[in-house]
């Protein structure tokens, strides 16, 4: 296909600049859903923690029921719930946890 594109520096970094764009915007859209994903799971956790009187089944029942209702949602298994509910327990400070840990993945913050 000859799309008679000029073959200068400014054309090359017109391209450049704006394919830079692109994945600046995709890099903030992927952070921003990071932050999302982890409020979530916070929240959750604390859900978790008020609920103390349900036990450790109950955690087990809400990953069933949550697989039942969304068969391809992910990162809410028994085992991940626990982690949001230590999470949770660690980290009470929404103030903080929103500057520093949102900005971490999921992995991070269960491991740290």
């Amino acid at each position: 296909m000859d799309w008679n594109l000029p073959d200068n520096n400014e054309f090359k970094d017109l391209i450049e600049e704006i394919k830079t764009k692109v994945k600046e915007a995709q890099y903030r859209a992927l952070l921003h859903a990071n932050y999302e994903m982890i409020m979530v799971y916070w929240n959750v956790g604390k859900d978790l923690n008020k609920q103390v009187k349900y036990g450790n089944s109950f955690i087990d029942l809400l990953a069933k029921e949550i697989k039942l209702d969304s068969p391809n949602l992910r990162g809410f298994s028994a085992r991940n719930l626990r982690y949001m509910k230590k999470f949770a327990k660690d980290i009470t400070d929404e103030e903080f946890l929103q500057t520093v840990s949102a900005k971490l993945t999921w992995s991070h913050n269960i491991f740290c």
